[in-house]
């Protein structure tokens, strides 16, 4: 292809308005010049040479003999986009589209036959019976939870009211104890008696305060 270069068009800078077109021409090659047929128009087909510069890309020259100065030339755009699209149309023409039609269609069985087997159905099933019971048994539980709470903040009231009576005995019977009563051995072993239980009243109050749920599940280890 012979192109024509209008030399005012091109501007010459870092030094290079000494020379002349060839030795510009063969500087501006050496820089990176490369010459491309780019697409104008896809509509009409109307083509265009694209200069550019392309410093990393191979000089390949025809040197067929021409009295013009020949410039290298890169692939164009559309080239590459066809030459890409040929690869991909030969590696599809090269695959076996039967064999693996077929390999997907006996995939796509085997799965249907597994999703409907009698084990998965079965399974399945089981499942669902068993998450019902679950839901069945934790309603069962919360519905006996409540009532026990209530029981056990009766039984704690009930325990505060036996400390209260048993520490007014108590104090009767200190009281009586320093009036040098004659029944004083048994006044002071029925009261040591009285104190026990009062304590352990007290212990059991002072549990189920910290712990309400401790009929449920026991006393807590630490």
């Amino acid at each position: 292809m012979v192109i024509e270069i209008e030399p005012e068009r091109v501007i010459a800078r870092d030094g290079a308005d000494g020379e002349g077109p060839q030795q510009m021409l063969q500087t501006l090659v050496k820089r990176g010049l490369r010459a491309r047929l780019q697409t104008g128009s896809l509509l009409t087909g109307q083509l265009f040479v694209e200069l550019d510069m392309h410093p990393n890309t191979e000089i390949k020259l025809v040197g067929a003999g021409s009295p013009y100065p020949e410039l290298p030339t890169i692939a164009a755009s559309l080239e590459e986009l066809t030459s890409s699209v040929k690869g991909v149309l030969a590696n599809l023409a090269n695959l076996d589209i039967k064999t693996i039609n077929t390999e997907i269609i006996g995939t796509l069985q085997g799965a249907r036959k597994l999703v409907n087997a009698p084990e998965i159905t079965s399974s399945l099933t089981e499942l669902e019976t068993t998450l019902v019971t679950f839901r069945k048994m934790v309603s069962r539980v919360d519905r006996r939870v409540e009532p026990l709470a209530v029981n056990v903040d009766k039984t704690v009231s009930a325990g505060r009211k036996t400390l209260e009576k048993l520490q007014g005995t108590i104090g009767l019977f200190n009281r009586i104890l320093r009036s040098n009563s004659p029944l004083q051995g048994s006044y002071i072993k029925l009261a040591d008696e009285l104190t026990q239980t009062a304590r352990s009243v007290k212990s059991l109050v002072e549990m189920l305060e910290r712990n309400p749920d401790s009929f449920i599940f026991g006393k807590r280890r630490r």
